[in-house]
């Protein structure tokens, strides 16, 4: 850890937290962290906000000819939905059990 000229805390604010070398987070790294979230948060407000005045609204052009033409789903084409789904979930599994799995490989002590 590299400490910043003249102070007692890294250049990252002491991040991530490494309890083994003395590395604890300092308080502007909880401030800055919150900070961040509401700031996300506050653009996703801000976006769903803008779409429900301007974007959401009935839709009175004719429609598309080309769109007109489809006909409704197949039940072939339903159940390939439902397997796409099904591989979605499967594979957001398949990332949680790696990210639990690098956990434990980084963390070996304690968790």
């Amino acid at each position: 850890m590299a400490y910043r000229p003249g102070s007692k805390v890294s250049w990252t604010q002491n991040w991530p937290f490494e309890p083994i070398v003395g590395n604890a987070p300092t308080s502007a790294t909880f401030i800055w962290t919150w900070a961040s979230f509401c700031f996300v948060f506050l653009g996703f407000g801000t976006v769903l906000f803008i779409y429900q005045i301007f974007l959401s609204g009935a839709d009175i052009a004719s429609m598309d000819p080309v769109l007109a033409g489809f006909r409704t789903l197949t039940p072939s084409q339903r159940k390939t939905g439902k397997y796409f789904l099904f591989v979605a979930a499967v594979l957001l599994l398949q990332i949680g059990a790696g990210s639990v799995m690098a956990h434990y490989y980084s963390e070996r002590t304690s968790f």
